[in-house]
């Protein structure tokens, strides 16, 4: 069954329709998308165009407002537009609700080329965003200066572990947000094979030039493996978090229960959100 996909923006008539065009062009497999916006104005003709060069026609695309999917539910409700804009809109009828705020092509000013050139790029930076969100399975946060990534086939503790289950077996290391977080990292030691850690208890120490950090392991289990690479080379932790800077393979006796435990990609990133925002003002 093809999952759902509501994009919002205020007009719905440029960033929201552009995602809508090509989710629906791209991985109609996979994905139906509709679009809706605060208020129905149009369709802006230089979307159309630009989304026709890379032959995709929403030309029979409408404008319309949320209002006409009150009752519906969807798998993914997208808001395209700045959370901040007093005028940006919410949808409460979805499953998980992501926001990825995208510059507005229509604020350009300019010839109707350097406007198209605006409209281009965001087609683009749109298009990249839904490859890793619905393709490859990665959420983005942008706060101030960083960006922080979040895979969504991963599973995250309130400490920023990252778990990716392998059958009985749990694999671990630090999530992006909480290596770029604590900084540089200098050491990074995983507990020995053989060792048993209950969920919460020491699974590892990780020293950053900011902070000693000792791991609270985000499920319980035996140590069978370690990453012996971090020995001589810890930078691959904040490097490659989610590949070659993993720390340690578990055996879990129920990784249904230990899944139960931890957040989604979504609900990790709402959290580490609230805390960068937090940082930013201080």
């Amino acid at each position: 069954m093809r999952k759902t996909v509501l994009f919002i923006c205020v007009h719905n008539s440029a960033r929201s329709q552009i995602a809508e065009g090509l989710i629906n062009a791209l991985y109609s497999d996979r994905f139906e998308a509709v679009s809706g916006g605060t208020t129905a104005t149009r369709v802006h003709p230089a979307a159309i165009k630009a989304m026709a060069e890379i032959g995709i026609d929403i030309s029979g695309h409408t404008s319309k407002s949320i209002d006409v999917f009150e009752g519906r539910r969807f798998d993914y409700v997208v808001m395209v537009c700045d959370d901040k804009q007093a005028d940006c809109p919410f949808f409460p009828g979805g499953k998980e609700q992501i926001h990825h705020a995208f510059d507005d092509p229509a604020a350009c000013g300019g010839t109707d080329e350097e406007v198209l050139a605006c409209f281009r790029k965001s087609r683009d930076e749109i298009r990249a965003w839904i490859e890793d969100m619905f393709v490859r399975g990665v959420l983005e946060l942008a706060v101030d200066k960083f960006r922080f990534r979040f895979p969504v086939d991963l599973f995250y503790s309130d400490a920023g572990v990252w778990v990716r289950f392998e059958g009985s077996r749990a694999r671990i290391g630090l999530s992006d947000f909480t290596q770029q977080r604590n900084g540089d990292v200098a050491f990074a030691e995983p507990k020995e094979p053989g060792t048993q850690v209950k969920r919460g208890n020491e699974v590892g120490v990780v020293e950053t030039i900011k902070v000693n950090l000792s791991l609270p392991s985000p499920v319980g289990g035996k140590v069978v493996e370690v990453n012996g690479d971090l020995l001589n080379s810890p930078e691959l932790v904040n490097q490659d978090p989610y590949g070659k800077g993993w720390l340690a393979v578990l055996e879990v006796e129920d990784a249904g229960t230990a899944r139960n435990a931890l957040m989604t990609a979504a609900e990790f990133m709402a959290q580490a959100k609230a805390q960068a925002e937090a940082e930013v003002l201080r």
